[in-house]
């Protein structure tokens, strides 16, 4: 059974199978224990698997930062995709509510009923 891992030893663990760039003793090695605490060991395992050589058991060709950096631009796609999806809810509750009020402009408050708005459109 494994044993619970300090923030510490789980970055070091990161170097121990080949991930660049942790150099224990430098101002950089506290900023990437602090980076770990926040996102965690898991979380950042997850963006590594690509890197991950299973005959070696050995990760290659990635560097620590590199590795974060490719975390947080994941995290602001996701945010961008967020802000897309919510423009377009947006637009479609005023293109619904458009269409309702041609009918009554208080009829988007009773929407659940359903209408029938121009012959066969039946929202």
């Amino acid at each position: 059974m494994e044993h619970h891992l300090s923030y510490e030893e789980q970055l070091l663990f990161f170097k121990e199978r080949g991930m660049q760039g942790i150099e224990p003793d430098t101002a950089d090695f506290e900023k990437q224990l602090n980076t770990l605490k926040i996102i965690g060991y898991y979380k950042l395992k997850q963006y590594s698997y690509t890197f991950w050589n299973r005959k070696s058991l050995k990760y290659e060709e990635i560097q620590f930062n590199d590795l974060v950096k490719r975390y947080y631009r994941d995290q602001q796609l996701k945010q961008e995709i967020f802000q897309a999806i919510g423009d377009i809810e947006t637009a479609l509750n005023n293109e619904i509510s458009y269409i309702l009020g041609k009918k009554d402009p208080y009829l988007y408050l009773d929407f659940k009923h359903g209408v029938k708005v121009k012959g066969e459109i039946n929202i």
